[in-house]
This record gives C-alpha cells, structure tokens and sequence, in this order.
C-alpha cells in the first residue's frame, strides 16, 4: 500500500518533511503482511448489510499512525480528511 501521506510524488521538488520520513521508513520496517496475516481472523467481514468496513491494510496504517503520532480520533480524522481534500 502506498504511503498515505507521501507529498513528494506531487511535488518532487519539495525537501520531504519528517512526518513523510517517518513514515517511509515505518512502511519498510514494519512487518505489514504478517501483522495483517494475525489481524484477519478477528477483523469484520464485507458482504454483510450495513455499513460496510474499511479496507483491512488502511485501517491498520491509520491506527499504528494514531498511536505513533500520538493524535486522538479527532486529529487523525482531521488529517486523512486533510489528505483526501489535497489529493494525495
């Protein structure tokens, strides 16, 4: 998955900053496919009515940034919403 606050395909001119740094090297540390391996069995299924879970890998890359970032369920939101709006 890439990185979800990766400015620097938008504008690789732009020295990256530490929050991006961070998180580069986060995705080639963390063992991400065996933390999802674990997290699978316990994590809700699509397919049933209402309303539909979040991808699986999104949904454990915005929680470990929560915590790693140390921001409350408001200040991530407002940060992923901060994403979506500037496209990246």
């Amino acid at each position: 998955m890439p990185n979800l606050l990766c400015r620097s395909r938008l504008h690789p001119h732009d020295t990256p900053d530490p929050w991006e740094v961070f998180l580069s090297e986060m995705e080639v540390v963390v063992p991400w496919p065996a933390l999802l391996y674990r997290i699978e069995p316990h994590y809700p299924k699509s397919g049933r009515r209402g309303r539909q879970p979040m991808p699986m890998a999104s949904m454990l890359r915005i929680y470990c940034m929560q915590n790693w970032f140390n921001l409350s369920d408001q200040q991530m939101k407002d940060a992923l919403y901060g994403i979506e709006s500037n496209g990246y």
